[in-house]
This record gives C-alpha cells, structure tokens and sequence, in this order.
C-alpha cells in the first residue's frame, strides 16, 4: 500500500480509552500507547497524549507508570458513571491532538499502529485498518480481503445488513472531522455510538480511506456488547429516536435500519419458529441478500 503522508501539519495524537472497572487492563495498555510513541517519534516530531477516562467512579485509576517517557498519560473521571458515549465525548472535548485514536480498555494494538494509520491517513478524515476479532484465544482476520475492506464506504450496508467497522479501534480520526452532532447528542443505551458517528461522516460525504495493514486486534469478550442483540437493538432505537426527532440523519436511511431491527429480532430470535424466519427472510429480500453479499464477498 503506497504510503500517504498528510499535507497538513500535524503535532499531537490524542488516544482515548473509556475505563469501566479497567485497573487490570492498565498495565497492557500504557505498554502499548509507550511503545507506539517511541515507534512514531523515531519517525516524526508528533506527541502522543493518553487520556484514561474513567466511568467507574468509585474506583480510582491506578496508573502503571506515572512517568512515562515517551506520552503524555492523563486520567479523567466522570462524576458518575455515564455510559461509554458520553466517556468517549469527554475525552475528545478535553483532547488536544489534531487527530483521535479511540482505544477499548481490553483490545490490542501493534507496536506501529500509530505510526502506519498515519502514514496511510494523507489529507483523508479518517482511516481505517485491517486486523482481527479474538474469541476465545481463536483470531478471525476483520476483511478477509480488499473487496470487504471497501464496504466500510457503502452506507446501505450499515443500514440493512451490518456496521462495517468493528471497533472505533480501527480507525485514526480527523478531530475536525467528527460531527458536532455526534458530540451534542450522547447515546446512553451502550452498543451503538460507534455506528451512529460512521453514519453521520457518512450523511455528510465523508470517506473512509483504508489501511490493509492488520494492526488491531477486537477481544470479543462476555463484558463486550457486540453479540448481544438485545443491548444492542436498544442501542440502535435510541440511535434512531435522537436521529428522527433532531433530524440528524436521512428520513429514509432511518426507516432502513429500523426494518433491519425487526429483521434481526425475528431471525435471530430462538423463540421464533422456523417458517416465521424464512418468511421474514422473504418479505424482506433486501436486507437478505445484502447480508448475504455483506459476508461472503
């Protein structure tokens, strides 16, 4: 992949991470941010800043090392425990850095991932790399190859089949580019913040360009939201609620993941019976084959 370095000037990479009951992922962490900070600066004159937003606040963060060498580390803690949106609108509003990595207390990084998503970035918003979904000790690679890495630009497949991005983790973030309508309106049903700030770049025009370096790794883990579909559909209606009543995204785009709740709730359901499932799948040909060509491209 041909290296794009941005025209733009850039001297500060604010990382963010939500903590929720996160002193055992500390250590692993700071580790990470420190060695990817060493790794850029041999590089380039670009600080790191960490900032450890804690949601668990009656716990107080227990730093690693309070003297790294190589980042700025600073800890935020919110006054009562407010949800993962609203942790991570915190961290970006008290963030100094002209670009924004949102790290997931217990996913992993490469020692190069900072310095790769910005050499790749150029004069784009936002990139996002490759990498992999770990469950139980077994990594499954995110986009098996580069037709799947590209439909993280193709909106009608977050709608009515899946969010292509699996993880803000993925991503190094223009801070400029991030929607004020993502920072002024907080979701609190956690599991759909992420989906909503992509359709909102998205609404707006914005691509995503795409690093095929694996540098990321997503622990799918029993305190991680991504598999559970009631959470999850909770999520996406008050998603969709804010959305319809401050008009903040496309009338018809809402109506389209709407459909694709009740889809999933019947197919995914173990209280549905099977001619209700192919029934649904036919009434709504669409969205099945869209999830078809969604997985198996």
């Amino acid at each position: 992949m041909v290296k794009m370095i941005m025209n733009k000037k850039i001297s500060k990479i604010s990382v963010i991470t939500t903590l929720y009951k996160g002193n055992k992922y500390i250590e692993q962490l700071q580790k990470m941010i420190e060695r990817n900070a060493e790794v850029l600066r041999k590089q380039y004159d670009i600080d790191v800043e960490y900032i450890l937003v804690n949601d668990f606040p009656d716990e107080d963060v227990i730093l690693y090392d309070e003297r790294p060498l190589n980042y700025i580390v600073r800890v935020q803690n919110n006054e009562v425990n407010s949800g993962i949106h609203v942790s991570r609108i915190n961290g970006i509003k008290n963030s100094d850095g002209e670009l924004i990595f949102i790290l997931d207390q217990d996913d992993k990084i490469e020692k190069n991932y900072l310095l790769s998503q910005y050499e790749n970035l150029g004069d784009n918003d936002v990139i996002v790399c490759n990498g992999y979904k770990e469950l139980n000790n077994y990594n499954k690679v995110i986009y098996r190859d580069v037709l799947k890495h590209h439909l993280i630009n193709k909106k009608n497949i977050y709608l009515l089949a899946a969010n292509q991005i699996v993880s803000p983790g993925q991503c190094l973030i223009r801070k400029s580019a991030i929607p004020k309508e993502w920072l002024e309106n907080p979701q609190y049903a956690n599991g759909s913040d992420d989906l909503f700030l992509w359709l909102l770049m998205l609404e707006k025009g914005i691509k995503f360009r795409v690093n095929r370096e694996k540098l990321y790794v997503h622990v799918m883990t029993g305190e991680n939201l991504s598999d559970d579909l009631k959470k999850m559909s909770l999520s996406d209606k008050e998603m969709l609620d804010i959305s319809e009543k401050k008009k903040l995204l496309n009338a018809k785009d809402i109506k389209k993941r709407r459909r694709l709740i009740k889809y999933l709730n019947v197919t995914k359901s173990n209280d549905t019976t099977r001619i209700k499932k192919y029934i649904t799948y036919l009434l709504n040909i669409d969205i099945t084959i869209l999830k078809i060509y969604a997985f198996y491209i």
